[in-house]
């Protein structure tokens, strides 16, 4: 699992106590709740942007991140677009039987070799469910899924004493229905 994204309160925090006091690095995470790595990397990254920190506090969030490396890459390139319309068929096909995420990710593997890995794959494909629900919410309405509550029919093998082995009786029996419950 990756890691969690450090909040922007927390660099301008880390960049004002390394500025305003004489802190260590690990002083500074300890006051701050956050890992010394993290403290560490914004203290870094801070003098290659090119920035004063008198200008930090009157910066956007986006500009802060952007200016420090923070900021996450866009997910506009041809791969992602590639991978991302191969998503609905996918989806389709992961609810047959026996159909797996890491088959499917080694199918698209196949078929395109400089394609994500499977971390970025399972990644992705999760975002773009969440994003478009399309998952497991779309088969609550189904006819398909019933929750045990519709009327089933089974087949009960019963074998009376002093019936011989042949034979079999077998009884129907009807499950509750809500209807039934109210």
């Amino acid at each position: 699992m990756g890691r969690r994204r450090t909040g922007v309160k927390k660099v301008r925090d880390v960049m004002r106590y390394s500025h305003t006091t004489d802190l260590s690095e690990r002083q500074i995470a300890r006051a701050l709740g956050v890992s010394r790595t993290v403290v560490a990397k914004t203290l870094c990254a801070f003098p290659l942007s090119g920035l004063e920190y008198s200008a930090v506090e009157q910066m956007p969030d986006s500009e802060l991140l952007r200016r420090l490396g923070s900021e996450k890459p866009p997910q506009d390139g041809a791969r992602y677009a590639e991978l991302i319309a191969l998503f609905p068929e996918m989806a389709i096909e992961l609810k047959k039987k026996g159909t797996t995420l890491e088959w499917l990710w080694q199918k698209y593997l196949y078929e395109h070799p400089d394609g994500y890995q499977y971390s970025q794959f399972w990644l992705h494909f999760r975002q773009w469910r969440k994003d478009t629900h399309f998952g497991p919410s779309l088969m609550k309405n189904s006819p398909w899924k019933t929750n045990g509550l519709a009327e089933k029919a089974v087949q009960v093998e019963t074998i009376p004493a002093g019936v011989g082995a042949g034979s079999s009786i077998s009884t129907a029996i009807s499950m509750p229905t809500r209807a039934d419950e109210g």
